[in-house]
């Protein structure tokens, strides 16, 4: 069957390729990343929180601790990088 299948030509793989990874580098994407990984890593601690208002905390101090950590380092870094 591999002989029937017809392989894409390098430059539409090339520009898929480049919209993909236009999406996964988007900010927006990141920040709702971020969500969803805090919101996990709330969950797995839970039976150390005790209490639902100390996962709700440590769930907001964690997403704004990794976006700031986002914005103030990578963000940074990728500007300047763009300047070169």
């Amino acid at each position: 069957m591999r002989f029937r299948y017809k392989r894409p030509n390098i430059t539409e793989v090339s520009t898929e390729l480049d919209t993909v990874l236009e999406v996964m580098l988007s900010d927006w994407f990141i920040i709702i990343d971020l969500f969803w990984y805090c919101a996990i890593f709330t969950l797995l601690m839970f039976p150390v929180l005790h209490t639902v208002t100390m996962s709700i905390v440590f769930f907001f101090s964690s997403y704004v601790f990794f976006n700031s950590l986002f914005f103030f380092i990578i963000k940074k870094a990728r500007k300047n990088s763009a300047g070169f």
